[in-house]
């Protein structure tokens, strides 16, 4: 009777751990699944939260590579975009911004004689971006961001900062904002909740309006150029303004280099008969961003 009792718990104890290790195994196998099927929802809503993401559109040139290769660049000639926009009645607004952040540092006057420093990044955009990719104001009005010397904040670095609307944070002075001294006063002028993780707003807890200063020129690639688009609206039109804008453009300048250098001309022809005024330009819509195939998507998160 005692070796079937002792045979009874034995089977008992097996059961149990077989159990528990079925418990642990199915555990896993769903947070396995989990963190997987997040990484799915993730990419495939990578910026479907932005404002009217399906007719919002990156203008993305072909930057050019060796032997004809083509290397879609996320950057465009700023000066094109708006122009070419005023050309095409189903252009609605375009919007700008230095995809890289040009300050790195802001500080936070805690007294009158101490100012702490933060080693937080401050993006540079024209002051439409907020509304227009739809940001939500929490405070203040992003109507504001268009007078000089303002920022706009995220509520997570508000609240890091402890500070709010009508609040002062400061630019370091330089050229490059970057000389290690409090300088540039910036009035907070609105709150905007914290954009959404699987975005390319994603890190942006700073925003200052820098008056769309890299838009001036076709020579000048160093902002993203965005565009909406009407309902229905025919892409190639558009595309088709802005390349030829952009060869008009370079046909131009070319002159004023062979002026400036004669015994340039005979390059810079060959280069025209290669086609180097033409610029081959895509529309790639902002929810399709994720899985296109860009050169340069080191701003924002691709598949």
């Amino acid at each position: 009777m005692k070796i079937a009792f002792k045979n009874f718990l034995m089977t008992l104890k097996r059961y149990k751990v077989a159990s528990l290790l079925n418990v642990l195994g199915l555990t896993l196998a769903f947070v396995a699944f989990y963190i997987i099927a997040s990484q799915v929802w993730f990419t495939l809503t990578y910026n479907h939260s932005l404002k009217d993401a399906g007719r919002t559109y990156l203008i993305s040139p072909n930057f050019g590579g060796e032997n004809s290769e083509m290397r879609w660049t996320s950057n465009s000639p700023g000066n094109l975009a708006y122009m070419a926009a005023e050309h095409f009645p189903d252009a609605e607004e375009v919007a700008s911004y230095a995809p890289y952040p040009g300050i790195n540092r802001i500080w936070v006057k805690q007294n009158e004689y101490h100012f702490e420093p933060f080693n937080d990044f401050v993006y540079e955009a024209t002051a439409n971006v907020p509304d227009f990719f739809g940001f939500e104001c929490l405070a203040g009005n992003f109507a504001e961001l268009k007078k000089t010397n303002t920022v706009i904040m995220s509520r997570s670095e508000a609240e890091k900062l402890s500070v709010s609307v009508g609040d002062v944070i400061y630019l370091e002075g330089g050229k490059w904002f970057d000389d290690g001294k409090p300088t540039h006063p910036q009035t907070i002028v609105a709150i905007y909740e914290d954009m959404p993780k699987n975005s390319v707003f994603a890190h942006w807890d700073i925003v200052r309006n820098d008056e769309g200063v890299y838009t001036l020129g076709n020579n000048n690639w160093n902002y993203t150029n965005y565009v909406r688009m009407r309902k229905g609206a025919d892409l190639d039109t558009y595309i088709e303004i802005f390349k030829k804008a952009y060869a008009d453009w370079f046909l131009g300048m070319a002159q004023e280099w062979i002026a400036e250098d004669p015994e340039e001309e005979e390059l810079i022809k060959e280069e025209i008969e290669k086609g180097a005024h033409i610029l081959a330009t895509r529309l790639v819509p902002v929810n399709k961003m994720y899985y296109t195939d860009f050169s340069d998507a080191y701003n924002f998160q691709t598949g």
